[in-house]
């Protein structure tokens, strides 16, 4: 990018933190305490579809159609239904009980993420998060991961009650970072959420496609966009 970079905006999951490998682990370790005599490959699959959602009630939340409780709701009834598990007793009360334990444990950063926040910490490049998650959700991936003192905000869907793609979380990240928009860089693993948005606003963008990501790239991709495959590359970008 031949632009100057003065700051960045940072997408949280599955861009800096493993947060599909999280879901899945937690929602496996719960199935197999929730229906213990269930076939082990439900427990798996239980982990699996709730992570991916292909109902996307995530979505819904995003837009602010659905509340979060309601969005985790819908998604655990369905997940169940489809694996046609049990439903006795109030069992979603007990999965979000011991869900949020186990998600917690398993959260890990992906290997090259202190590589892009030391490299920007040593440009003196602000940075700020800009995520889905509830407040509460990113507050206890940013505690445990130990990135805590690394960025100017960090912004929510709870933060203003909008959530990406939604270009107003945006520009109120570009506020905190102080500097134009033209100098800020986005990236992010969501074309939709993470990219468009930014480029909308005269951001540069870095879409963050891992090689087991199963992401493909369209044709008419905006020229403005650099693609990644690592952070390690978004490094290089910052000159």
């Amino acid at each position: 990018m031949s632009q100057r970079i003065s700051a960045l905006i940072l997408d949280l999951d599955d861009t800096l933190i493993d947060t599909r490998a999280a879901m899945v682990e937690a929602g496996t370790l719960v199935a197999k305490d929730l229906w213990p005599d269930a076939d082990p490959r439900r427990w798996r699959g239980f982990g699996e579809r709730y992570c991916f959602d292909p109902q996307q009630f995530y979505e819904r939340y995003a837009r602010g159609e659905i509340e979060f409780m309601e969005m985790r709701r819908l998604r655990f009834e369905e997940t169940r239904g489809h694996h046609e598990l049990a439903d006795v007793g109030d069992r979603f009360s007990t999965f979000e009980t011991d869900y949020w334990s186990a998600f917690e444990k398993s959260q890990a950063l992906f290997d090259d993420t202190l590589e892009l926040l030391d490299a920007a910490d040593d440009a003196g490049l602000p940075m700020s998060l800009v995520t889905n998650s509830s407040q509460l959700l990113a507050d206890m991936k940013v505690r445990i991961s130990g990135l805590g003192s690394r960025f100017v905000s960090v912004l929510t869907t709870g933060t203003y009650g909008i959530g990406k793609p939604d270009r107003r979380l945006f520009d109120h990240a570009r506020t905190d970072l102080g500097v134009p928009a033209a100098e800020i860089l986005s990236v992010g693993d969501h074309l939709g959420r993470d990219i468009t948005p930014a480029v909308q606003l005269g951001m540069q963008a870095a879409w963050l496609v891992r090689s087991d990501s199963h992401q493909s790239v369209p044709d008419n991709l905006d020229e403005r966009v650099q693609v990644v495959a690592t952070l390690g590359e978004v490094v290089a970008l910052l000159g």
